[in-house]
């Protein structure tokens, strides 16, 4: 058998797909912050309101998502390099 001159290539990069789930992962946690704040997210007498928890786990959704957008952001020249423990299965 030959073997393929050429690999295929990709449709798109990786750092774009994180890029849009970052982005969509934030829009959901501002969604979810927005309504967990308009629900009650604060403390009544009897203890915490129905969005206290739920708004602070969306602060940290938002969180993360920023700091991913951060990451790939701040290496975005940096090309993905095949890893040097890879081996060839080939004879």
């Amino acid at each position: 058998m030959s073997e393929p001159t050429e690999e295929p290539r990709a449709v798109t990069s990786t750092r774009a797909v994180d890029i849009v789930v970052s982005l969509l992962l934030l829009a959901f946690a501002a969604l979810m912050g927005w309504d967990n704040w308009k629900s009650g997210a604060g403390w009544a007498s009897d203890g915490p309101k129905a969005g206290y928890f739920p708004f602070y786990l969306s602060l940290l959704l938002a969180a993360a998502s920023l700091f991913g957008l951060a990451k790939r952001s701040s290496n975005a020249g940096a090309q993905a390099r095949p890893s040097s423990t890879a081996t060839s299965c080939g004879a």
